[in-house]
Formats: structure tokens, C-alpha cells, sequence
């Protein structure tokens, strides 16, 4: 997504996974920096008013609006938090159902 930054905290010190501290071109980003398990966080940073950063402070005020809809999102989070996953994407496929039904949900409040 080239509109789009992404920091991760590994586990262990990017020294000891033999990966640079900072990869700024994909052809040097190792295998093990993509590792999902390898990850303690990670950090999108959008364009400020950007299409995609007007979606997500939506979605994130809607869920502050709606605590009932914000403790199910949380539960089921905290649902997936116990699962294996081969990488971000699978996890986020498993939300996807749940996003999208409240997108339209939230969507319909405003129209």
C-alpha cells in the first residue's frame, strides 16, 4: 500500500534476526521480518484526511459511539488473540466479516 507506513517491534533485536534496523526498499526486507509470530507490534501510519484514515477514525468514533458494538469487537479480538496465524492477513480476514457488517450498519445511521 503505498499511501501507507508500517513500523514493526519484533521479538527479538533486528541484530540478533541478522535483518537491518530500517528497510527502506522491499528487495532488502528479509522473510523473517514478515514472520507474524516474530512481531510484538506494529504501527500503520495513514495520510492525515486521507481516504483511508477518514475510514478508520469512522469506524474507530462509531465504536465509541456504540460500546455494546465495541465489546463484541473486542471479544472477538480477544477470541483470535488465541489462535495461530500463518501471517496479519489471515488474522484480518477472520475480523473482515465483522468490520463489514458494521461499516454498513454505520453507514445506514448516516444516510
Amino acid at each position: 500500500m503505498p499511501y501507507r507506513r508500517f513500523f514493526v517491534k519484533h521479538r527479538t533485536a533486528p541484530k540478533k534476526l541478522s535483518i537491518p534496523k530500517i528497510i527502506t526498499d522491499k528487495s532488502t526486507a528479509l522473510a523473517n521480518t514478515e514472520e507474524h509470530n516474530c512481531r510484538l507490534a506494529h504501527i500503520h501510519i495513514l495520510p492525515h484526511n486521507s481516504e483511508h484514515w477518514i475510514r478508520h477514525i469512522a469506524f474507530r468514533d462509531y465504536l465509541k459511539t456504540f460500546p455494546l458494538i465495541k465489546d463484541q469487537y473486542q471479544s472477538l479480538k480477544e477470541q483470535l488473540s488465541h489462535k495461530e496465524w500463518r501471517d496479519g492477513n489471515e488474522y484480518n480476514q477472520a475480523k473482515n466479516e465483522f468490520i463489514k457488517k458494521q461499516k454498513n450498519a454505520a453507514i445506514m445511521l448516516v444516510f
